[in-house]
């Protein structure tokens, strides 16, 4: 259903001058709906939805939106405990064989098989008083969709003239035309310093290619057959990549940030395996945060003294487009350097590292993907979407930022932490030192470029705003809060 072919409508209910009198309440999903689509939300639970697209959606399908993307519909049929319990006996019994390298159809030891019969039994007894309470009812009654709700999902499914997307960052949903999708996806993808079109698909021969490097470490006894099982990709299930793009509805204009689904690709696994192996170095890197509770706890801690309250700087640093920017030899290089130094830097006779580094090489020289029909390879960067892209990201960022400030002649910051590209610092210094640090941090590598914010009152970082609050000028500590969340998202123009 696009422009050219009508939306079904909804009889009755419908005001008679159409779906979306400017305002319609709605209060159940605690939103406002207008002509220009327009959503604001005050709810936690309610995402908000910026509509892109041509064909003007009808409330019942704004409602079902405003679930999210995750929300589950009830089942047509859902199957009962029991099922998912044999289900999970299963594989149990075949992850336990797995792990302990016997025959597929020896049986669990006694001591679990006993306490899994315990568990079944129980279910058994729910299952008995759950149809007595719930004879009575009919689906209707138990599904979390009205029937409007549910025809509501299945036009948006079956509609292919629309591309429904989460938004880059935030809970925001993003409705567009296909055709402005794909165009706007393959103008992207023009960029010829970064793709290259294929004319054929290599998946084939890509997989046998990473087999080959298991075979090989397997081989020579760096990873055991357990491992080289595992991660061995068959030519049966693997699938070729697919590219998708989210719309960065944070910044104007709006831009897309490209993700390869590499899901059951040529080198999923083996990215995997080497994920795997890498991600243990991640404690080599000190300023690395994983969420805004470690950042709580690093403003908690700190106490500013009383001379350098006044000048002290809060200031935030963004990697501009880091994963396509990482050199590809370059950031495999720094990423080992930071994970396992060796003395000189240039010593070949790691093994591991030598492994890892074929390994990383072979996953990130060959991203293929497909993308309206056609057939593309990433020849620069790194791609959002395999497995070991973020570890990568944040073992050559570690190494990029040692490397600057070590080097950096000026004050050093009295806190720098890192959220993957997003850089939390604390300088005791003017605006000016801050600048002349940012050209220093933009003179490492050509390819990456950081931007800064600034205040010396308040910062947002993360889904935090760090401010100088009372306890500031009595005890020198920074306070904390959550950033606002009463989003708005006006229709692009």
């Amino acid at each position: 259903m696009g422009a050219s072919t009508p939306v079904p409508e909804t009889p009755v209910e419908e005001d008679p001058d159409g779906p979306y009198p400017p305002p319609v309440e709605n209060p159940k999903s605690n939103c406002q709906f207008n002509q220009l689509n327009l959503v604001r939300v005050n709810d936690n639970n309610i995402h908000p939805i910026l509509v892109l697209s041509s064909r003007q959606l009808t409330l019942e399908e704004h409602e079902v939106l405003l679930l999210g993307l995750k929300f589950a519909p009830t089942p047509r049929r859902v199957p009962d405990s029991l099922e998912y319990f044999d289900r999970y006996h299963e594989q149990c019994r075949r992850t336990y064989n797995k792990l302990t390298h016997v025959r597929a159809d020896r049986p669990l030891p006694k001591l679990i098989e006993e306490h899994l019969v315990v568990i079944k039994d129980k279910l058994s007894h729910l299952a008995v008083i759950g149809k007595k309470d719930n004879k009575a009812q009919t689906h209707e009654q138990w599904n979390n969709l009205s029937t409007k709700h549910q025809q509501a999902i299945r036009r948006l499914r079956l509609d292919k003239s629309l591309t429904i997307k989460p938004a880059d960052k935030g809970s925001c949903i993003v409705v567009m035309d296909t055709k402005d999708y794909l165009s706007e996806g393959l103008k992207e993808l023009a960029d010829k310093s970064t793709y290259m079109e294929l004319e054929s698909d290599p998946t084939a021969e890509i997989t046998d290619a990473s087999n080959a490097i298991l075979d090989k470490y397997h081989g020579i006894g760096m990873i055991n057959k357990y491992t080289r099982d595992k991660y061995f990709t068959s030519i049966d299930d693997v699938r070729t990549q697919r590219m998708y793009f989210l719309r960065k509805v944070h910044k104007s204009p709006h831009q897309l940030r490209p993700i390869v689904s590499c899901c059951s690709g040529p080198t999923q696994k083996l990215s995997q395996l080497t994920n795997n192996l890498l991600r243990d170095y991640l404690h080599s890197v000190p300023s690395l945060i994983v969420s805004s509770t470690q950042v709580i706890k690093v403003i908690e801690s700190l106490t500013v003294p009383i001379d350098s309250r006044k000048q002290l700087l809060l200031a935030t640093l963004d990697v501009k487009a880091l994963y396509p920017s990482i050199p590809q030899a370059l950031g495999v290089n720094f990423a080992l350097q930071q994970a396992l130094p060796t003395d000189p830097p240039t010593s070949t006779s790691h093994p591991l590292k030598n492994m890892l580094k074929e390994m990383l090489l072979h996953v990130i020289r060959h991203n293929t993907f497909e993308f309206a029909k056609k057939n593309f390879r990433q020849i620069k960067g790194v791609a959002m979407g395999t497995p070991v892209a973020t570890t990568l990201a944040n073992l050559f960022m570690g190494k990029v930022e040692f490397d600057a400030l070590n080097a950096w002649p000026g004050t050093q910051p009295i806190v720098w932490l890192r959220y993957i590209d997003d850089i939390l610092l604390l300088l005791e210094d003017t605006d000016d030192c801050l600048t002349e640090l940012l050209a220093h941090l933009n003179d490492r590598v050509s390819s990456i470029k950081f931007t800064k914010e600034s205040s010396t009152q308040s910062i947002d970082f993360l889904d935090l705003t760090i401010f100088k609050g009372p306890r500031f000028e009595s005890q020198g500590i920074l306070d904390t809060r959550p950033t606002s969340t009463d989003l708005l998202w006006p229709e692009e123009k």
